[in-house]
């Protein structure tokens, strides 16, 4: 059986202002007291101000986030520009890099043309549901993540390249019961995988 009230903010929103506005003319042929329409239409009045507040932050919330992305879309790329013109002038050095915060804090130099990234992905997550686990990460400046697990008797394999958190595993046990899953990671740096492996994460998947 359906309800005369709608679910959705919107429509509940005309609704109300009907109801109040209908009960307000109404109340002394249907016999409602003076005091109840007063109590019920202040009630009414202060539920649809707080929808049309709560909108209104939405609204304002949407128009900063693309405010947001609009500016870091256009400053971002100048600043990397800028970066890269410094990086090429004659009197560059590493330690003015260091200073301005241009050279990447994971690479460190190990010999003449070569780095490796001494850093390793964390790798988290939250409640199993529907037997599917979001394993979550932080990308730190890096492209994404290779991630490998395993189960069972086998092996780890590599079972995505994930360049945004979480990563979503919704393979289904291999059989009846709860299954015990491993996980564990590596940045990548475009394609090329950088840095140490993540500590392996265990995750419970219930049957």
């Amino acid at each position: 059986m359906g309800d005369y009230l709608p679910r959705q903010d919107g429509m509940l929103v005309i609704w109300l202002t009907q109801f109040k506005t209908e009960l307000t003319a109404s109340a002394t042929d249907l016999g409602v007291v003076t005091a109840d329409v007063t109590s019920i239409t202040t009630d009414v009045t202060g539920l649809l101000s707080a929808i049309q507040d709560q909108a209104g932050k939405v609204a304002e919330q949407q128009a900063a986030t693309a405010a947001k992305k609009s500016t870091k879309g256009s400053v971002v790329p100048k600043v990397r520009a800028m970066v890269k013109r410094i990086k090429s002038l004659p009197n560059y050095t590493a330690e003015a890099g260091q200073r301005l915060g241009i050279v990447a804090p994971s690479q460190v130099l190990v010999g003449p043309g070569s780095a490796t990234a001494a850093v390793q992905p964390v790798l988290t997550t939250g409640q199993v549901r529907n037997g599917h686990v979001a394993v979550r990460f932080l990308k730190n400046g890096f492209s994404g993540i290779q991630i490998a697990g395993k189960r069972g008797d086998g092996d780890f394999v590599v079972l995505k390249t994930q360049m945004r958190s979480p990563f979503v595993d919704e393979r289904v046990n291999l059989g009846k019961g709860p299954e015990t899953r491993y996980y564990q990671a590596r940045y990548l740096d475009g394609d090329d995988l950088v840095g140490e492996a993540s500590d392996i994460l265990v995750v419970t998947v219930p049957e």
